[in-house]
């Protein structure tokens, strides 16, 4: 995903925040987002994944 962003707006800079959220849990991902998006400007668009982790119920 960065190399697109880098690609298509180039100069725009691309934060990781944190690789080590917890996988497969949306909820305490954006509760760890919204902890670190006060100190971000207002008009900061923020491109968020979750690692889905080992989960062996879901069917691709």
């Amino acid at each position: 995903m960065e190399a697109v962003v880098h690609r298509e707006a180039p100069g725009i800079p691309v934060i990781d925040l944190f690789a080590d959220a917890p996988a497969a849990d949306p909820a305490a991902s954006a509760n760890l987002l919204a902890a670190y998006a006060v100190w971000f400007p207002a008009d900061t668009i923020f491109l968020c994944v979750v690692d889905p982790g080992d989960l062996p119920h879901f069917v691709w």
